[in-house]
């Protein structure tokens, strides 16, 4: 099985899936499966799917959805970052860029901000800081000065929030920075590529 970006998404789309369904929308009628029933003069009285069937088109049509998501990603980075399948793949892009630990950072953050249990919070609180702020940490994200004195001062009485300002300045800068060159790189115009070329398989193979 293809894996979208060589990640699994759990209940997110595999590369697979997501290409079956890459040329439905432009050819919505090339495949037809299903068992015509006729009476004895050969006449249709109707048109009953077959079982197994019924569940292939019932998987294709939930794949339209998914093939629809990655195309939206390179209509605004907020459709990336909304998408599980989307940072994933994105998140691949960023190591070979050696700043995946933005989308690490960003995807703590996030996390945090659903943690609601006090001591939970605080000891989260201490291990991103430890992972991302710390100037001794190999995966300490870019902050400037002022976002810096800020989580200093949050630190002192820790909440799910304490990184806020820092978690919207490491957005701006994937939005700015790293995803112009996704977009525009072979790894997710090659993506596309791929997911066009199994859906095509898939397709004259059901047909």
């Amino acid at each position: 099985m293809y894996i979208l970006c060589n990640h699994t998404f759990g209940a997110c789309e595999t590369q697979q899936q997501i290409a079956q369904s890459y040329r439905l929308i432009s050819r919505p009628h090339t495949v037809i499966i299903t068992e015509k029933q006729k009476h004895g003069d050969g006449h249709v009285t109707g048109w009953r799917p077959q079982g197994s069937s019924f569940v292939f088109i019932k998987h294709l049509l939930g794949l339209r959805s998914a093939l629809e998501d990655a195309r939206s990603w390179s209509t605004s980075f907020e459709k990336v970052m909304k998408s599980a399948a989307g940072r994933s793949c994105f998140r691949q892009f960023l190591r070979t860029e050696f700043s995946e630990e933005n989308m690490m950072f960003w995807l703590a953050c996030e996390e945090l901000k659903n943690e609601t249990n006090k001591t939970v919070v605080e000891e989260k609180v201490r291990q991103i800081y430890e992972d991302f702020i710390s100037i001794l940490s190999p995966k300490e994200v870019s902050l400037d000065s002022h976002v810096r004195d800020l989580i200093n001062r949050n630190m002192l009485e820790p909440t799910s929030h304490t990184f806020e300002e820092a978690q919207q300045q490491i957005y701006t800068l994937m939005q700015r920075d790293s995803y112009p060159r996704y977009i525009n790189s072979a790894v997710y115009t090659d993506l596309l590529k791929s997911l066009e070329d199994i859906c095509w398989a898939l397709v004259l193979k059901a047909v």
